[in-house]
């Protein structure tokens, strides 16, 4: 693998110059960019359910649904101080992907429902009134539970949670106390306020007639500026690399340091030790013995993604200006091995943890994979406690002796070799 992430070809690069003059659409810029996007979901997804992985910079769907894409548009859009748009997109996402492992118990759209439940869309008279009564039930909504729990008709999705998230985006955009309230018209809060009180009918759609505005205004305010922007060219950077994987052989992890000496004396190690799951990540024999254990089990993933954590996480948090490029580069590495559909050591992961990691690439830090850093654990953890009842965990301290006896046994020899060659040379003084 190239730890540089490595560069556009020539191809590429004449393809984003015609991708970029398409968008522009003309002499008015901002008409069409407006005109050239495609409003249309495309039958891409790096989210491993379509079969096509590239992705459609010119559909704004994939473009703000799409969580590395819209993680890019957010970086961007937090520099300028315009995010709380593409934020409330990106939390309603979230709420969406909570929704990914139920299939059943949501059938109907929105607009199937509020035809049903007669929802008012267009209506001269209810305008007039309707902030005082946007008011009145907002008021209504701090005051009881939203979702009756004897109507909830899913097993797998608690309706706790989902309460939790309906009012916490309530809350942080569309309250009329939001500190980031983004604009939305009153008719769309009134009938999301509806919605929200039928969670139970309504699912993951809850907030689907609200993103309408939020995505108009990126289109019409934001795309135009983004699309010539530095963040667009590493998006498309990163779009282009994701087209293949790379193989298990390209993934190169350096060696741990030897550490268990200085745990563990020699005459503890030839009695016998209780080694820690800690030792098997921290000290290079144990790690060998372990992964050699987990190799016979077909379970080797797991730790080859804690030591290239490992690595990411030294480089991240390094004060140096290129460790931490270099940190950039590994947490993509870490995706493009472990984490994306099909990659070469893939790990199990939720839908929804991917794409949580997914929207953090753009700018990653030190607890981008902390969700799947501790399933992860956990798996180690029962892998390690039945490595415990087998001979090679019984017998490892004299695996560890014998190691550093033979390392002992080559450095004496180099020094003999060195010896005789400067007797040759006439040189022993120099010892």
């Amino acid at each position: 693998m190239n730890s540089s992430g490595g560069t556009l070809t020539m191809q590429a690069l004449k393809d984003n110059a015609a991708h970029d003059q398409q968008i522009r659409g003309g002499t008015n810029s901002k008409e069409g960019s407006e005109h050239s996007l495609s409003i249309h979901e495309s039958n891409a997804s790096l989210s491993g359910f379509k079969p096509d992985r590239s992705v459609n910079l010119e559909s704004i769907h994939d473009l703000v649904h799409e969580p590395i894409c819209s993680g890019f548009l957010f970086k961007y859009c937090e520099a300028f101080y315009c995010s709380e748009n593409i934020r409330f997109v990106m939390e309603v996402d979230k709420y969406k992907d909570y929704f990914s492992n139920e299939t059943i118990a949501w059938q109907k759209s929105w607009k199937e429902l509020d035809r049903e439940l007669d929802f008012k869309s267009h209506d001269n008279t209810f305008h007039e009134n309707v902030r005082a009564k946007i008011k009145m039930v907002e008021e209504r909504l701090d005051e009881g539970a939203l979702i009756t729990i004897e109507d909830w008709p899913s097993k797998k999705i608690s309706p706790v949670d989902v309460e939790r998230m309906i009012r916490e985006i309530w809350t942080t955009f569309l309250s009329e106390k939001a500190l980031t309230q983004i604009c939305v018209p009153s008719i769309v809060l009134w009938n999301t306020m509806r919605r929200m009180r039928r969670a139970d009918l309504y699912g993951r759609e809850v907030f689907h007639e609200a993103l309408q505005e939020p995505i108009r205004t990126i289109v019409r305010d934001i795309y135009p500026r983004f699309r010539n922007s530095e963040h667009m060219v590493n998006l498309r950077k990163r779009m282009h690399e994701l087209e293949s994987l790379p193989m298990s052989s390209e993934l190169s992890l350096s060696p741990l340091p030897d550490t268990i000496l200085s745990k563990y004396t020699p005459a503890e190690l030839e009695m016998g030790v209780q080694f820690t799951l800690d030792d098997m990540l921290q000290d290079k024999t144990c790690f060998k013995e372990f992964f050699r254990y987990l190799q016979s089990c077909i379970l080797s993933e797991n730790l080859r993604f804690i030591r290239a954590l490992q690595i990411y996480k030294a480089h991240i948090s390094s004060p140096d200006v290129s460790m931490r490029r270099k940190g950039m580069e590994w947490a993509w590495a870490v995706y493009k091995f472990f984490i994306a559909p099909y990659s070469a050591f893939e790990i199990s992961v939720s839908h929804q943890a991917r794409r949580e990691i997914m929207r953090q690439l753009a700018d990653p830090n030190m607890n981008t994979f902390d969700v799947i850093e501790r399933t992860t654990m956990e798996l180690l953890r029962v892998h390690y406690n039945n490595f415990r009842t087998k001979r090679d965990f019984a017998n490892l301290g004299q695996v560890i002796l014998r190691a550093h006896d033979l390392a002992d046994k080559h450095s004496q020899s180099n020094d003999r070799m060195m010896i005789q060659s400067h007797r040759k040379m006439g040189c022993l003084g120099v010892f």
